[in-house]
């Protein structure tokens, strides 16, 4: 009987134990995420995940907005790290969950046990009617100065995006803008080989008229440049729509790649007057052609570019209203 009572007794204190592990608090861990470290903190309350909260990163805005307030909830509201990744922000998701898991490993707790399988989203379902003069399918950088440019002339507009963001591919690009500049371009040398490069180019063999039109110019463009004694750097949108169509081996439709470059100038100095304050000399980004491509100084990338066409959006009270997480699969 009493060798009966003393494994009992070592049952109760190894249960016991076990439960007091678990110890209540704050912890804190770091991951690593889609562009650098992520730091999390978990609050453990009665063997719960009392709270989830991201306490700093370098993930890309707006990219990784939500995820950075929805995947904590989530996880407290599902009691389980095992909850829908973000769609456009996979990666920034599993860093929250990992450094989640590890603050559980911290606490005594087994992220085995707070791992359970949540269910999948809802699909909202019926019709909603909505009406609008102007409706833009996708908030990329093209989508929203459609947008801005139909409300400005007074028409109202619906952006639908399929993702949960505005901003597309803009959003992660670089931010290069190149558009032909010379007064920009003034303190940036002309090389030999810069030289050279332009008169091949104007040897090129005509293919269209639009090209014997663009050589033309340039031809009167470059004698006068050569005549002017100057050392700054030529260039001027019919090079740059040369250079363009041959870098893509004649493929491109000319005038479109013309309309492209010759209306670069004019963008650049609205987004300009939108807020996006250029750097003063434009420089050669990788892959660019000819020392034309310009960046934002007050800006890190292309999201920049976003974020002056939401920030004029709302600080004019435009008519655009946008349809989140709402793809477009017919018209």
């Amino acid at each position: 009987m009493k060798k009966k009572l003393s494994v009992l007794i070592t049952a109760a204190a190894l249960v016991t134990g076990f439960q007091s592990y678990a110890k209540d608090g704050t912890y804190t861990a770091t991951t690593l995420g889609r562009n650098g470290d992520v730091t999390v903190q978990v609050k453990i309350a009665n063997n719960k995940i009392a709270d989830v909260k991201v306490l700093n990163w370098s993930e890309t805005h707006p990219v990784a907005d939500l995820p950075k307030t929805k995947v904590p909830a989530d996880i407290v509201k599902n009691q389980s790290t095992n909850v829908n990744n973000v769609s456009g922000a996979t990666l920034t998701t599993f860093a929250i969950k990992t450094a989640v898991q590890d603050c559980l490993k911290q606490a005594g707790l087994n992220p085995k046990n707070y791992a359970k399988a949540v269910p999948n989203p809802v699909k909202v379902s019926g019709n909603v009617e909505e009406k609008a003069d102007v409706v833009v399918v996708g908030a990329g950088g093209a989508g929203l100065s459609a947008a801005v440019a139909a409300a400005k002339r007074g028409l109202n507009v619906i952006v639908v995006e399929k993702a949960h963001f505005a901003g597309g591919n803009t959003s992660v690009s670089g931010g290069c803008f190149n558009a032909a500049d010379p007064e920009g371009q003034k303190p940036i040398k002309m090389t030999e080989g810069q030289k050279l490069s332009i008169d091949k180019l104007l040897e090129e063999k005509i293919q269209n008229p639009l090209q014997e039109k663009l050589v033309a110019q340039v031809k009167q463009q470059w004698e006068a440049y050569k005549k002017s004694g100057s050392d700054s750097l030529f260039d001027s949108p019919e090079l740059h729509a040369l250079q363009s169509w041959k870098a893509g081996d004649y493929k491109a439709n000319l005038a479109l790649v013309y309309k492209l470059t010759k209306e670069a100038p004019t963008i650049q100095k609205t987004l300009s007057e939108m807020g996006l304050t250029w750097q003063k000399q434009p420089t050669q980004f990788v892959g660019a052609l000819w020392p034309r491509s310009h960046r934002a100084s007050n800006y890190k990338s292309g999201v920049g570019y976003i974020d002056t066409y939401l920030d004029l959006i709302k600080a004019q009270k435009l008519p655009v209203t946008f349809m989140m997480s709402t793809p477009a699969e017919s018209l």
